[in-house]
């Protein structure tokens, strides 16, 4: 069950910091 929630963690804290690296060149743009 820990086992189960930390790769769930994991998998979110990747999915936010891919999303983050996407919005970065965004972010500059509009600046």
């Amino acid at each position: 069950m820990a086992v189960l929630l930390g790769s769930q963690a994991a998998l979110g804290r990747l999915i936010w910091v891919q999303q983050t690296l996407l919005s970065l060149p965004v972010l500059t743009m509009v600046q």
